[in-house]
């Protein structure tokens, strides 16, 4: 499963990739059955399950928490060339507890040879806010608790998958309770580094231009030379180069489109992270010249 060992060009190694994670997963031994519990250590990752609320009244955030061993990583919600992102099924009591999405940290590149990826190392937060659905009230005395099927993929050179069902329950427990000033600044600080929506003052428009999508941001200042990730695959040719121009308040950012591309997207959404770890989203209309405009 050394990426560095395939033939063939960068789509060929993703296929390939996809399918030994695959045969590595059917062939995972089986677990034993054993209680869940908030914190659960697998191979080159411990992971647990934190929250920002002594109590557990609703809205609030918990937070699957991944501690990584140096040189690995677990991936962005577009993983880039290969692998895939953590998923988690949640069993809520009460009933009306409603957990959301991950709210996504702004990633960083990975290149093994010739595969580039995007997401996370060391320590990895991923928070997820609880609401409750609808018009429903839980009970003063009701059963408080969060069960989370969690499943990832960590890698390096190689990639191994990892799964485990976590449980955080109300009342804490006093050990639980006197790390809770800390679990509510690994979620602030994972919040931060979350993308911001594009300033009101930035403009963001693409085209397609000789097999590439040329982005261009015009913001409203003096541009910076960040990295743009897109948030769709199957878009752009990840392990292609990133060409990025500055000029005045304008960054333009080229890279070949990807070659599983059938049209170029009416829209195209992604990050951009700038040198100072700043991050904002960025959804640009698409201007392609062999579209046809729309009948009138």
């Amino acid at each position: 499963m050394r990426t560095a060992a395939w033939p063939g060009g960068p789509e060929s190694w993703r296929g390939l990739l996809a399918v030994a994670v695959g045969a590595t997963l059917l062939a995972a031994p089986g677990r034993a059955e054993a209680q869940p519990a908030r914190e659960a250590t697998a191979a080159h990752a411990t992971v647990d399950l934190i929250a920002d609320r002594l109590d557990a009244t609703a809205p609030f955030t918990v937070a699957l928490r991944f501690r990584l061993d140096p040189g690995w990583h677990i991936y962005w919600r577009n993983p880039g060339d290969s692998g895939g992102p953590p998923s988690v099924r949640w069993t809520a009591q009460p009933a009306g507890w409603a957990p959301g999405e991950f709210v996504w940290p702004a990633p960083e590149r990975f290149s093994t040879g010739p595969i580039v990826n995007y997401g996370y190392s060391g320590t990895v937060v991923l928070p997820v806010p609880v609401a409750l659905a609808g018009t429903r009230s839980v009970p003063q005395n009701a059963p408080r608790e969060l069960v989370g099927d969690v499943k990832w993929i960590a890698c390096q050179e190689i990639c191994v998958p990892g799964a485990a069902t976590l449980r955080l329950a109300w009342p804490l427990t006093p050990q639980e309770q006197a790390a809770v000033g800390d679990w509510q600044a690994a979620i602030a600080g994972a919040r931060g580094r979350a993308p911001a929506p594009t300033p009101s003052g930035w403009r963001a428009t693409a085209r397609v231009a000789d097999g590439n999508l040329v982005l261009s941001i015009r913001t409203d200042g003096k541009a910076e030379k960040g990295t743009f990730f897109p948030v769709d695959q199957g878009v752009l040719n990840e392990s292609a180069p990133q060409k990025v121009d500055v000029a005045g308040w304008e960054m333009r950012v080229t890279q070949k489109t990807s070659d599983l591309l059938t049209a170029p997207p009416k829209t195209l959404r992604g990050v951009v992270v700038l040198p100072s770890g700043a991050a904002y989203e960025i959804v640009a209309p698409v201007s392609d010249p062999n579209r046809k405009a729309p009948t009138p």
